[in-house]
């Protein structure tokens, strides 16, 4: 009796110790929000490995930059914000994300094919505010 007791006390310290580790890594209020998104259905890997990191900044009805240029087969980790609320599409791409007022938004972007890709405002811009991401 004594030994099934001292087991299930060992497996009970077991089961909140694995739960207190889980509370200490979760993801903080205000962090970074990421998606990731895949080009090709099946392909969740580019062909080269790396990662781009690029800052796209939206003030008013201006992008910064408004063309973003990386290699086909690299990641491009994209950390966007903006001075109000808007909503930025990637239709390639398949992404619309909500950027609230200096609340950076992060996006990874697998590379997978060359050519230029359109991106554009779809709420929250005065004018139409389009930008390009070209891979090269």
């Amino acid at each position: 009796m004594k030994k099934l007791l001292i087991i299930g006390l060992v497996l009970v310290l077991a089961l909140v110790s694995g739960c207190k580790q889980n509370i200490e890594t979760a993801e903080p209020a205000g962090s970074v929000h990421l998606v990731q998104v895949m080009l090709e259905e099946g392909n969740s890997q580019p062909e080269m490995g790396g990662v781009i990191s690029e800052t796209l900044r939206v003030d008013g009805n201006q992008l910064d930059p408004e063309v973003i240029k990386a290699p086909k087969g690299k990641i491009l980790e994209l950390t966007m914000q903006s001075d109000r609320t808007i909503y930025l599409a990637f239709p390639d791409f398949g992404i619309e994300e909500k950027l609230v007022a200096e609340a950076p938004v992060t996006i990874r972007i697998p590379l997978n094919e060359k050519g230029t890709f359109e991106f554009y405002c779809v709420n929250g811009c005065d004018i139409p505010v389009t930008g390009e991401i070209v891979v090269y």
